[in-house]
């Protein structure tokens, strides 16, 4: 099952998927902080991602309501 909060509940979002277009902006920025949890042996690691997504046809998506 997947479950999302960007589409209504009880709702299907089909299409083509293929018509959707993401574009990546620059690299990846990594930042590893082994210090902030020295005690709990814990690294923190995070990464940040600029992207965009864009649909070439919106025609080729549709929701389906599962409500009665």
């Amino acid at each position: 099952m997947i479950q999302s909060t960007l589409v209504p509940a009880a709702t299907v979002r089909l299409g083509v998927y293929s018509e959707v277009v993401i574009g990546m902006f620059g690299g990846t920025d990594r930042v590893i902080d082994p210090h902030t949890l020295p005690r709990a042996a814990t690294v923190l690691i995070t990464l940040h991602q600029i992207s965009d997504v864009g649909v070439r046809h919106a025609e080729a998506f549709c929701d389906i309501s599962l409500a009665a």
